[in-house]
């Protein structure tokens, strides 16, 4: 516990290998919170962990974007949380400011995973569609793969009403007026902001991780049609160059027939 420095690159904490235990403040440089498809930066004042499960292997890596120095708190449960707050008084401004900043960013992280779920879905279902025209095409004789008309749909969490997003992206687009007029009122105002936002983007990191692992599962299912569909493309880009290459020989051959009559009719 207490302050501890990192280089830049170098890891805090590691998904799926670390425990948590507990939750930090930067207090100099920035840190990357990832996982397999995305990842947020956090500055200044922003907490580390705070999404995390105590007891629990980590669900994200962070990892140091520069020279870094934090302040560790011991972190058991949520009530841990506006402790930390209240024992950094003169800061507490900012950690709810930074608490505001993160949610926004989680909101357009868990945006963009959804989009991408879909896009990854949309992109498998039209793919079969279009497969026995394909197969034609290249002369092969199309498979049955029942399991691609069940694949579901990625579906938004229910549990994050959209009332949320508005709120956090309302807070963030008055930043200004409301690190000057609300956040510094009192220490329980700006505990009482950081917590809800932390059980906003609590939500929002565990609907991210059911879309994370909705996309694992989308291809595990998909993947025999998925490595046969790669064939299938590869196949038809050799013939369509091999049609092309086929054409220009003739473009090459019927300019040299137009040459030698044009010699000819020269001589004649």
């Amino acid at each position: 516990m207490g302050l501890e420095k990192l280089e830049k690159g170098q890891i805090l904490h590691k998904a799926g290998t670390d425990t948590v235990e507990t939750i930090e403040i930067i207090v100099k440089g920035s840190l990357s919170i990832s996982n397999q498809y995305s990842s947020i930066n956090l500055g200044v004042g922003g907490f580390v962990g705070i999404v995390e499960t105590p007891g629990k292997e980590y669900v994200y890596t962070y990892t140091a974007l520069e020279e870094c120095a934090i302040y560790s708190y011991p972190f058991e449960s949520e009530e841990n949380i506006p402790n930390v707050v209240r024992s950094n008084p003169k800061i507490a401004p900012i950690l709810a400011a930074q608490c505001v900043e993160t949610a926004e960013k989680c909101c357009d992280v868990y945006d963009k995973e959804y989009d991408d779920a879909l896009a990854e879905y949309d992109a498998i279902i039209s793919d079969y569609a279009d497969y026995p025209q394909l197969c034609i095409k290249v002369g092969e004789v199309a498979k049955s793969f029942p399991e691609i008309s069940m694949l579901p749909p990625p579906i938004r969490n229910e549990e994050i009403p959209e009332w949320s997003f508005s709120f956090v992206r309302g807070l963030k687009q008055n930043e200004t007026t409301l690190k000057k007029t609300l956040y510094p009122l009192g220490l329980d105002i700006a505990t009482g902001i950081i917590m809800m936002n932390y059980s906003i983007f609590t939500k929002i990191s565990n609907a991210s991780q059911e879309l994370s692992d909705y996309r694992k599962e989308l291809k595990a299912k998909a993947s025999n049609f998925i490595s046969n569909m790669k064939v299938i493309k590869a196949r038809l880009n050799d013939l369509e160059k091999s049609e092309e290459s086929g054409e220009s020989v003739v473009t090459v051959v019927n300019a040299l027939d137009r040459s030698e009559e044009h010699t000819s009719e020269l001589q004649s």
